[in-house]
């Protein structure tokens, strides 16, 4: 008896051995089938089996199950198994007749040891040729409730016991966990492939995209320069002063022309920029001319709707290291938005300089005494072609872009864009931007 017991002991704890090893292998090498080879040839040792399979047991669409072999012994008696085997068991060999022993372990769940097979009811008979199985034991193992897979093994001498299937339960236990993680890794495999697939889809369309509006907004673009252009030869030709009877109506076509140019062009950036293919051109520059050649550009619009304009800027703004061109668009936009909302009102920008942790910014408030946002609209005001309700009136037309664009070349530029508004108080609009190279993680040029 004591003899027994160091067996046993020794037994159990080469049943460790072999669990810790193939936890090891799956661990670094994250693939089953080496895992299960190694397992099938342990499990034949230490059962004295002559041979045997590790199965994963998978569902047709029908919810039947079969069996998928992890590691198989090669029992080949002929050159077609011989070929079959070669050419099926890297991948897994597929059995779905369940009318045998190992298909019983499938359909009751339970163990199945039959110790005289040719004789056992449940068998399902053997190819001519094939090798003699003098005893069988079929052992399935779960995933929590769910039958997962199982392990069969032939022709021990003596046949198999109860005890042998107590035994070799942690083992059993082990096969269950490796399934389980690669179940678990293929799934977040797929799932990244997926998001992969999906990102570059959603880049080549967003690319498309952007091709198709450059070529559209070309063959517009070249049509509207031409009748703003002849427009303003015509208004020299004739020489039409601010007071002539046709003074408007040229006023009229340049505007006209000169808004729908300017929307062109915002919906090219626009798509640009979920293409992600906005690139600043950085350069150092002066902010202070930067924003007097905005007030320039916005002087006409500005006077037309009879609204006052002023700049208070702080002695200390200096130069910034930014792209110039984008800085000046985003400025048009938000004075653009105020003019637009504005009518015989104030509109000021207020710009200075100071720091943020470690780095200094330039902060630009635009603020206008306008009708204002109601709160629950002010997150909208950010979505692309979204506008207040307000807005649909005729006086206060326009894309709804304008935002929208200036929220993502900022990003682009490593700065960020608040809005606060009450209703029937005014909005402010206030951007922030790095003023340095090193807060943007780009080289100086």
């Amino acid at each position: 008896m004591k003899r027994h017991m160091q067996r046993s002991m020794m037994e159990y704890i080469e049943l460790l051995q072999i669990i810790s090893r193939a936890q090891s292998t799956y661990i670094s090498q994250r693939e089953p089938k080496a895992v299960f080879e190694g397992l099938l040839d342990d499990l034949l040792r230490i059962t004295a089996s002559e041979y045997g399979f590790i199965g994963e047991i998978f569902y047709n669409d029908d919810r039947s199950p079969y069996l998928k072999t992890r590691a198989i012994s090669n029992i080949a008696w002929n050159d077609e198994t011989r070929e079959l085997y070669e050419k099926k068991s890297p991948s897994g060999m597929d059995f779905f007749n369940l009318e045998t022993l190992f298909g019983q372990v499938i359909s009751s769940g339970e163990p199945v040891i039959a110790n005289s097979p040719g004789e056992d009811p449940r068998r399902g008979g053997l190819p001519e040729g094939h090798p003699a199985i003098k005893s069988f034991l079929g052992i399935p193992f779960y995933l929590r409730d769910e039958q997962i897979g199982m392990v069969g093994i032939a022709n021990r001498r003596g046949g198999y016991d109860v005890d042998l299937i107590d035994f070799l339960e942690p083992f059993l236990a082990t096969c269950s966990q490796i399934i389980n993680a690669f179940r678990l890794d293929q799934g977040r495999r797929r799932a990244l492939s997926e998001v992969e697939i999906a990102k570059n889809q959603a880049m080549k369309a967003n690319q498309a995209k952007t091709e198709f509006l450059a070529n559209i907004s070309h063959e517009l673009r070249t049509p509207l320069n031409a009748i703003v252009g002849y427009t303003e030869l015509l208004q020299e030709e004739f020489d039409i002063k601010p007071h002539d009877q046709n003074a408007e109506v040229f006023a009229k076509i340049l505007r006209s022309g000169q808004h729908v140019l300017d929307l062109i062009n915002d919906i090219l950036d626009l798509s640009k920029s979920e293409a992600g293919e906005l690139k600043p051109n950085y350069s150092y520059f002066n902010v202070k001319s930067c924003l007097e050649q905005v007030k320039d550009m916005m002087h006409d619009q500005i006077s037309e709707r009879n609204n006052q304009f002023s700049m208070q800027l702080s002695q200390n703004i200096g130069h910034i290291y930014c792209d110039e061109a984008y800085l000046r668009q985003i400025l048009l936009n938000i004075i653009g938005n105020a003019n637009k909302f504005t009518n015989a009102g104030q509109i000021s920008l207020h710009c200075e300089r100071h720091e943020q942790g470690r780095d200094e910014v330039i902060s630009i408030t635009v603020s206008d005494n306008g009708p204002g946002i109601a709160e629950s609209k002010v997150q909208t005001i950010f979505e692309a072609f979204a506008q207040d309700d307000y807005t649909s009136s005729k006086s206060y037309a326009g894309s709804g872009i304008g935002l929208t664009l200036s929220q993502r070349i900022l990003q682009s530029l490593g700065g960020k864009i608040e809005l606060d508004s009450k209703l029937g108080q005014g909005t402010k609009v206030k951007i922030l931007l790095p003023c340095n190279p090193s807060s943007l993680g780009v080289a100086v040029a």
